[in-house]
């Protein structure tokens, strides 16, 4: 029968732990990752989601005949919070329609995610 010589035997404790070190490094790496693009897909959804609601709110205020300048704020449903911003546009050409800016804001917690600004008619 022949004897395995020491070095034939198997892995050393020193080799294992080197080997759990890395592996362990590997797996924190790779679980960074995934969790930022979990991070990044929640952004990605929170800012759509303000750019519907800021349009649905613009198609909102075209259904008016006459706006008026000034400020308006509100909440959506699902917590958001808009506001939306009417000045005159100058100048103004002698009309019957007077040319409005307006502009809606949609925020969520207290941090803006989304602006969108036009031109409207409005009447006098």
């Amino acid at each position: 029968m022949k004897e395995r010589s020491r070095s034939c035997a198997g892995f050393t404790l020193i080799e294992l732990l080197v080997a759990f070190i890395m592996l362990m490094l590997i797996g924190g790496v790779a679980l960074q990752a995934v969790q930022g693009g979990l991070t990044q897909l929640s952004r990605s959804d929170m800012h759509t989601q303000a750019v519907y609601l800021a349009q649905s709110k613009l198609s909102e205020l075209s259904a008016f005949e006459q706006l008026t300048p000034g400020k308006n704020k509100g909440t959506f449903e699902n917590g958001y919070t808009w506001q939306t911003t009417i000045k005159p546009f100058k100048p103004a050409p002698p009309s019957i329609y007077q040319p409005l800016h307006v502009s809606v804001d949609v925020s969520n917690n207290s941090q803006s995610l989304f602006s969108l600004s036009t031109l409207m008619l409005s009447r006098r």
